[in-house]
């Protein structure tokens, strides 16, 4: 099938995806979807090939020159922001299943592990050996064994502006992700007068973080004129509504998934039936289709 369609490439970037500027109203954050084979990964990584933070949960040949995340335990979580960010990716990285009083003790035990360890070995012997609060029913195993599941990590390098999660469990990967960006928001949080704005995010298999309880949620709001975060995903499905309304461009590609096509299908009834017909490498701009616009499509060409 041929499609008319606009060139995706430097010309679509210095137009449409620019790094934020000092424009209040401006919203530069990018997703880009579609099934897999669709291109969209091969197309991201063109579209912005040296993001100043990239996070990628899924082994990919694009990333084959980038190094493995560390060990935690070996990672010292001495600042309190540092403690903060820990102690919310615990809670809502792992997305730990209790509710209620239980639920609650989880911080303040933390909390307490922290100020008496500065990391997770010290954590785990410190809640072998030493009275920590009065802690109920399942927690303490709870916490024991997400931490020591934490301390199994494999071991490796961490590359400056790049955090390797392939290799890990989906618990890990949650943790380490939201544990990473807790730690970089709280940082630009406190020193919003020293840093630089204008930061590009880049996380692939963003699904990992689709959770409106998440860290990404805030940042989508609040980073809009500070910096962009460019989210690669197979379904829009997978991301809460709330984080889907914060991007300001979404490009997608060819997708068949029941759940996207009941999404598509209360947008325009167009959408059902163009979208699981695109061919690879053939993505929708939905900023342009809602705005009225007549060619509304991008072709990627090398």
């Amino acid at each position: 099938m041929f499609i008319a369609g606009k060139l995706l490439g430097n010309a679509f970037i210095q137009e449409k995806l620019k790094r934020p500027t000092n424009n209040k109203s401006a919203n530069d954050h990018t997703l880009i979807t579609g099934t897999s084979g669709t291109g969209k990964s091969y197309i991201g990584k063109n579209l912005y090939p040296n993001p100043d933070l990239l996070m990628n949960f899924k082994p990919d040949p694009l990333y084959k020159n980038n190094s493995k995340i560390g060990k935690l335990i070996n990672i010292k979580v001495e600042k309190e922001s540092e403690k903060n960010a820990f102690i919310d990716a615990f809670v809502y990285g792992m997305d730990i299943d209790i509710k209620g009083i239980m639920a609650s003790q989880i911080s303040p035990i933390l909390r307490e592990l922290l100020d008496k360890a500065n990391n997770i070995k010290e954590m785990i012997i410190a809640l072998n050996h030493e009275n920590i609060g009065t802690i109920q029913g399942g927690i303490e195993k709870i916490i024991k064994n997400n931490l020591e599941a934490i301390q199994k990590m494999d071991e490796g390098k961490i590359q400056q502006n790049h955090i390797d999660l392939s290799n890990e469990i989906k618990l890990l990967q949650d943790f380490f992700a939201e544990f990473e960006l807790r730690k970089l928001y709280n940082y630009n949080e406190i020193n919003s007068n020293k840093i630089s704005n204008n930061k590009q995010i880049y996380i692939e298999e963003m699904h990992h973080l689709g959770r409106k309880e998440t860290i990404l949620n805030q940042m989508l709001r609040e980073y809009r004129t500070k910096g962009q975060i460019i989210g690669i995903t197979q379904s829009l499905s997978d991301l809460d509504p709330e984080i889907m309304a914060n991007f300001g461009h979404i490009l997608i590609g060819k997708t068949i998934n029941p759940r996207d096509i009941a999404i598509f299908r209360d947008i325009s009834d167009i959408l059902p039936k163009l979208i699981p017909r695109l061919p690879p490498r053939v993505f929708l701009n939905l900023e342009e289709f809602l705005e009225g616009e007549k060619n509304y499509l991008y072709i990627w060409q090398d």
